[in-house]
């Protein structure tokens, strides 16, 4: 029997509240594909001073405490040491490579070649992944900038102990967020290792949408992708993240704060789809109206 190998390691970004946990589902629903749920890994461990992991301040010492209780779990599952204490990993380097090694592991039980992996914030360390895990593809979702600030603002309200202050989540600078990550997404337009679809699309065509999508993965769509992302989703939401629950919906459900995209990031928008449609070396699928 040939030994099981890593093919394909994708990351989902995007800006918060795009639909990434519904795409998450569906890709994950693929018998080839194997996901875990949300790690923010990379934010976690973001560059201080000299490469080192910033343990000296206090909210990042229990920031990353949380994180390795989780992983810890998963490894544990996986028969990697599940003591993932500061002192084994004194730079972010050897930490990543841990990482990475889990996420190969936990898709080799499964005996699944790809494994993804979604943080929406990663958007904002694609070159941190890119420069770690030279393979990474990256599947970029986006979705308009009001739809998405409206639902930054009603998360944050109802889990203000996950999200924070509700202060912090004005509609206004949730725009500023999104136009701010629409600046991000731009720099890798034309990039062959990275993918552009959007909300819109997924939730009108879906099943164009994943065959497109598993064309850049290098898998053929399955139907269990539309018929088992319910299921998928369960696995992959954790349970103090309750303004994820609209997964377990038909996609085309039209959500409270969804409405006819007529509002002041339309044309921001569509220019920032233009501008993806009209490079030769794209890869991406966006409906012509939406």
């Amino acid at each position: 029997m040939a030994k099981l190998t890593i093919k394909r390691r994708i990351f989902i970004v995007g800006t918060p509240r795009s639909g990434t946990t519904l795409l998450q589902s569906l890709l994950a629903s693929h018998p080839l594909i194997h996901s875990v749920p949300e790690t923010h890994f990379f934010y976690e461990i973001r560059k201080r001073k000299r490469d080192l992991i910033p343990w000296a301040n206090r909210s990042n010492k229990k920031r990353w405490k949380s994180t390795c209780l989780k992983l810890s779990e998963l490894w544990g599952t996986v028969g990697i040491d599940p003591k993932f204490e500061r002192e084994k990993f004194p730079s972010r380097v050897s930490c990543i490579q841990y990482f990475v090694s889990l996420l190969d592991r936990l898709a080799f039980k499964e005996s699944k070649p790809i494994w993804l992996e979604k943080t929406p914030r990663h958007l904002h360390y694609i070159e941190t992944i890119s420069n770690s895990v030279p393979d990474a593809i990256f599947i970029h979702l986006l979705r308009d900038g009001e739809s998405t600030a409206r639902s930054i603002a009603k998360a944050a309200e109802s889990a203000p102990e996950t999200w924070g202050p509700g202060s912090r989540y004005s509609t206004q600078s949730c725009l500023d967020r999104w136009r701010s990550d629409l600046d991000l997404h731009l720099k890798y337009v034309g990039n062959k290792k990275h993918y552009f679809t959007n909300y819109e699309s997924l939730v009108q065509k879906p099943k164009d949408c994943l065959q497109s999508m598993c064309s850049f993965i290098g898998v053929a769509f399955e139907e269990s992708q539309l018929t088992g992302y319910r299921k998928t989703a369960e696995q992959l939401i954790n349970s103090n993240e309750s303004w994820k629950s609209n997964t377990s919906q038909n996609i085309g459900y039209k959500q409270p704060n969804d409405q006819e995209i007529k509002s002041e990031t339309r044309d921001e928008y569509c220019q920032f789809i233009s501008a993806v449609q009209k490079e030769p070396s794209s890869q991406s699928y966006f409906l012509e109206h939406f």
